[in-house]
């Protein structure tokens, strides 16, 4: 145990609360960067391993199911970091009794949710894929998925809820370390159980649920040895309902913010399906490098929510604010950057997808995709600036308010516009949303948080 606790030594808690804003928010989102960036690849090595060994209705039958994945994952993760948010709060109020019982809070709600998660959803997979209109082709392979993915939710919570406390407590660098060695595992394992042993979609699915477990095992380690707050005593366990409540309070609708907003994803996607497997590979591939796009948005996002935690604890707003600005312009520098390289390298991206099965179609479709969505990137950057930076504030109810938008955008666009222009009202429904939940949250915080004196924020 001294040996280990050695060997963490050199890491350590960051406080955001002092020093330079932007100097801070840089060396807190580098590792932050870098942990989204290996995240998203264990999807995306998902992808082209399926591509390359299996074909482009593997894609299609395993992208078909990111939006259920999302809207269940994505709750999961949006319960482990709305607790975290108060984890944040008491650590910028220099609180260590309530920093312990914060994480005691955190990990029965979490892990709660995930029980109950577990038992609504594996029995409901089979009507999920059917409500999605899946094509009876890709029924059986998306099934499997599906059942390996949902069975390791429990692991999945592990991972989250380890990996959101220890960010709250300043720390976005150590756990990189575990990350980068379960994404060397994830390649590896995809490899062998797909190509090496041909389990096929068997084979992809237990590949990710094996990476994830390792990756929960090693945040929890890491967080017992590092941080003396995750040394529970049973004093810590004692937790009021009002203190369970405000933890509720901030990880229920951020939670449902994220399944929202996947409803609206599913809408879309079942949209799509109808299009026929080609085109569901292609806008799986496409989405899979957007996501790659977006890790910049998504890192930038999280430093925010904790630096905006932590000095709403410490009661210095104008810090927060001047974090906000600059992050502003460095999203908006990136979003153009990664928008003129999407649609110039185009061929190439789908190339990297399909290898050998690539078709002459799939070069258009995939243009074509990117032609409709890159245009708009910048909004979905400023939801993810916005977003965090409320929620962060302990203000969930209007980024949950942004979701229902995000939700009704897209259900409403995504049929209609399917009906107007086809696989191009399709690619550009989700924009659409991005447009209107972007500019939302962008107004409330100019026009309301901005005006607002901390005394009057701790009112909304």
């Amino acid at each position: 145990m001294k040996g280990l606790r050695s060997f963490f030594a050199h890491t350590g808690s960051l406080d955001l609360t002092e020093g330079d804003p932007i100097r801070l928010l840089i060396r807190f989102s580098i590792p932050i960067f870098l942990s989204t960036l290996l995240q998203t690849l264990y999807g995306t090595v998902d992808t082209i391993v399926i591509g390359r060994y299996l074909g482009g209705d593997a894609i299609a039958a395993t992208g078909l199911t990111q939006p259920l994945v999302f809207m269940v994952l994505g709750g999961i993760i949006g319960l482990c970091s709305g607790t975290s948010f108060i984890t944040s709060q008491l650590v910028g109020a220099h609180d260590e009794t309530g920093v312990r019982k914060s994480i005691a809070a955190s990990a029965l709600i979490s892990l709660g949710g995930a029980l109950v998660v577990s038992a609504i959803v594996i029995p409901l997979i089979p009507a999920m894929l059917r409500l999605l209109k899946c094509p009876d082709t890709l029924f059986s392979g998306s099934s499997v998925y599906l059942y390996w993915i949902f069975g390791g939710i429990l692991a999945t919570t592990l991972f989250n809820f380890a990996f959101s406390e220890i960010r709250a407590l300043g720390d976005s660098t150590t756990p990189l370390i575990f990350l980068a060695i379960v994404a060397v595992l994830n390649v590896f394992f995809n490899i062998l159980f797909v190509g090496s042993f041909h389990w096929g979609y068997h084979g992809i699915g237990a590949a990710t649920l094996l990476v994830t477990l390792l990756a929960a095992i090693g945040c929890l380690s890491y967080a017992v040895i590092r941080f003396p707050e995750f040394r529970l005593r049973q004093s810590d366990w004692n937790l009021s309902w009002r203190f369970i409540w405000k933890h509720l309070y901030n990880a229920v609708p951020t939670a449902l913010q994220f399944s929202v907003t996947a409803i609206g994803i599913i809408v879309l996607q079942s949209a799509i399906n109808t299009l026929g497997p080609k085109a569901i590979s292609v806008i799986s591939a496409g989405c899979r490098f957007e996501w790659l796009a977006a890790i910049p948005h998504t890192a930038i996002g999280i430093t925010l929510a904790t630096y905006t935690a932590q000095n709403i604890g410490a009661g210095k707003l104008d810090r927060i604010h001047l974090g906000v600005k600059a992050c502003l312009k460095a999203m908006i520098a990136w979003t153009l950057f990664a928008a003129i390289f999407m649609i110039l390298f185009s061929n190439q991206i789908a190339d990297l997808f399909f290898g050998t099965y690539a078709e002459p179609d799939h070069y258009r479709l995939l243009r074509t995709y990117f032609f409709c969505t890159c245009p708009f990137y910048v909004f979905l950057g400023t939801i993810h600036i916005f977003r965090n930076t409320i929620q962060g504030m302990g203000l969930p109810t209007i980024p949950f308010i942004g979701g229902i938008g995000e939700l009704l955008a897209r259900a409403g666009l995504s049929y209609w516009f399917l009906g107007m222009w086809g696989y191009v009202g399709v690619s550009i429904a989700g924009p659409m949303a991005w447009v209107f939940t972007g500019t939302l949250l962008f107004l409330y915080y100019e026009l309301k948080i901005k005006r607002s004196s901390l005394e009057e924020l701790h009112r909304i």
